[in-house]
């Protein structure tokens, strides 16, 4: 069987009138050759289903929407367990220094000033990580994980500068 005549027997091969010796050789011409093949399987596709089928609209822009929420919420959440962490390191490495002088040979002032220095970049970096999750908040008010980590940046700060207080008195 030719190309040509695997076109004009086409019509008949679809709806099941061709003989059966000769819709034999048209599908084993179809099986050897890729346009034939091609052919032979647009033409046993039903014709009112579309080869694509659209997506449903504002699919994308939910979906883009929903992506960009998660990252926010995983940058947030990263960002203050690291921020959390560093501060936590940050005080555990100024207790646990060597040489380190006991509070009492320390007047009050100067003990607070070493401390808030030491501190420093703790209190930075909480600063930043409830900046951060501010604006995440901005995008998702209604995240209940973002609310969390904002009171828990918020605490650990708290908690730094109240350590610091209890320190210089």
């Amino acid at each position: 069987m030719t190309c040509e005549e695997l076109a004009q027997r086409l019509e008949a091969w679809r709806n099941g009138s061709l003989p059966e010796g000769k819709a034999r050789a048209l599908e084993q011409h179809a099986a050897d050759c890729v346009s034939c093949y091609a052919m032979l399987d647009q033409a046993s596709r039903p014709a009112n289903i579309p080869s694509r089928i659209p997506p449903p609209e504002g699919l994308r822009e939910a979906t883009l929407a929903a992506v960009r929420r998660r990252r926010l919420r995983s940058r947030a959440t990263m960002s203050v367990t690291l921020m959390t962490g560093v501060a936590a390191l940050v005080l555990l490495a100024w207790f646990l220094r060597p040489g380190r002088k006991l509070e009492s040979d320390f007047p009050g002032a100067r003990l607070t000033l070493v401390a808030t220095d030491h501190a420093r970049p703790s209190l930075a970096a909480l600063d930043a990580a409830e900046s951060e999750v501010e604006d995440a908040l901005q995008t998702s008010p209604d995240d209940p994980a973002l609310s969390t980590a904002l009171a828990r940046i918020r605490q650990a700060r708290d908690d730094l500068s109240q350590l610091i207080g209890e320190i210089g008195s």
